[in-house]
């Protein structure tokens, strides 16, 4: 990697985390003016469990996928097999821990006391797949010193988070059904992710 290659793509990186604090701000900022405080903590309680199982679904396998793919040189097939392992590996990881998520849903909404996580958790629980398969493919791309599309992946999540939050709105979206915001996102990254990885 050249000191110019090196800059750019750690620019891109800073630039992210940057949209990345930004875009969270907003989120709640618009939740806030078009819904209320208590929508507020549905939409904050069901990203809190989306996190926290988001990494019980990876399981470190991205971390693999990150080293082996820094490790290859030109071997296209290489490549390949990494890549296609990975995903296969994170797929039948992350079904399972979003099956157990989903089926999940009544137990969280007692314990929290709240009707409307069981639907949320419902709902934002196919994100949970794509989101795994997204992340193990970004860190492939990191490995291959790809990192300005792994910047570039981050902030196509975060920009499609808030404009899907704002289309939900204006048609109309309650505060349960805007979490549907992450299953779009997640999917426009995963396209995103595949047209970088070929």
């Amino acid at each position: 990697m050249t000191i110019s290659k090196a800059f750019t793509d750690y620019s891109w990186n800073f630039i992210s985390l940057g949209i990345l604090a930004a875009s969270g701000i907003l989120i709640n900022l618009i939740i806030l003016k078009f819904f209320s405080v208590d929508a507020l903590g549905i939409f904050n309680q069901t990203y809190a469990l989306f996190v926290i199982f988001s990494q019980l679904s990876v399981l470190g396998i991205h971390y693999s996928v990150l080293k082996r793919s820094s490790e290859v040189t030109e071997e296209r097939q290489e490549y390949k097999n990494i890549f296609l392992g990975g995903v296969l590996a994170v797929f039948i990881c992350a079904s399972t821990v979003t099956i157990i998520f989903y089926a999940s849903s009544s137990l969280f909404s007692k314990v929290l006391d709240s009707v409307f996580i069981e639907d949320t958790i419902k709902i934002v629980s196919p994100a949970l797949l794509l989101f795994s398969i997204n992340k193990v493919i970004a860190s492939f791309l990191n490995g291959q010193e790809k990192m300005k599309h792994f910047a570039i992946i981050n902030i196509t999540r975060y920009i499609s988070l808030i404009t899907f939050l704002l289309i939900f709105i204006n048609l109309g979206f309650t505060e349960v059904n805007i979490i549907y915001m992450f299953f779009f996102s997640e999917l426009i990254v995963l396209i995103m992710c595949l047209s970088f990885s070929y």
